[in-house]
């Protein structure tokens, strides 16, 4: 009891602080610009590129949508979603193997790659002013899916993976009405049985059209390098997510 009473000043007080809500979803025409490989467990598989060799070179919609919470003087919360759909068909150049399946040359194959990333993201704010400066915690669950069909194989890879990223936001207004914003977050390792480098970064203009509603304009990219051996990760993804985006948020 005198725990919870002891609590109390730090709940009014937190209480007390000035929130905000905000609300944003982004539209984010996106391609995938690397290779993929899947291994089986007898052997290697073929690093396919997926422009050239699976067709993948198609720019498709990212579907993205965030919630925040900003807490003045604590920081702001934010947490969110997106996915991503390629497909493509093409005829292999060579003979290839895709977890554990060979595939010969000349087949004509259909593919397919999917994302799946949760986040959350905790920035405190370092500097307020003309200029704003973040430094940023953050956590992104990435779920992938890698299918190759054709000569008579239905093949699946799988990655599922959690990684917890640093970073950085800077913004500062340009006008009363418009604002530019670049964000970065990354993490790269080793270990020894996976190696990752996964980095995203983006910049944007928002221009508040009214009063907490605002569209932006930008670019993102987002770089990944993932190899191991294990059942949550039997692909390698060696390339770059990147496109310009639409977003539209409002805050209340």
């Amino acid at each position: 009891m005198r725990a919870f009473i002891g609590l109390l000043p730090l709940a009014g007080s937190l209480a007390a602080q000035e929130t905000t809500v905000g609300v944003r979803l982004r539209e984010w025409c996106a391609r995938y610009d690397g290779a993929v490989t899947a291994d089986g467990r007898p052997d290697n598989g073929t690093r396919l590129d997926a422009a050239s060799e699976l067709g993948l070179d198609d720019y498709e919609f990212a579907h993205e949508i965030q919630v925040s919470l900003d807490v003045e003087r604590v920081g702001r919360f934010s947490a969110g979603y997106w996915r991503l759909r390629l497909e493509g068909e093409d005829l292999l150049a060579g003979d290839s193997n895709f977890d554990g399946q060979s595939f010969p040359a000349g087949a004509a194959i259909e593919s397919r790659l999917g994302f799946d990333v949760i986040y959350l993201d905790y920035e405190y704010p370092i500097l307020k002013g003309p200029v704003d400066l973040g430094m940023i915690a953050g956590m992104r669950y990435v779920s992938a899916e890698a299918d190759l069909e054709g000569a008579g194989n239905d093949e699946h890879a799988n990655l599922n993976r959690p990684l917890l990223l640093p970073g950085a936001h800077v913004a500062g207004a340009l006008s009363s009405w418009l604002r530019a914003e670049a964000r970065i977050e990354g993490i790269a390792f080793s270990a020894h049985n996976v190696r990752a480098r996964y980095v995203e970064d983006e910049a944007e203009l928002a221009v508040e059209a009214l009063p907490g509603l605002a569209v932006s304009l930008g670019y993102r990219q987002i770089w990944t390098r993932f190899k191991a051996r294990e059942e949550s990760l039997n692909f390698d993804l060696d390339g770059a997510i990147g496109g310009p985006f639409l977003a539209l948020g409002y805050r209340f």
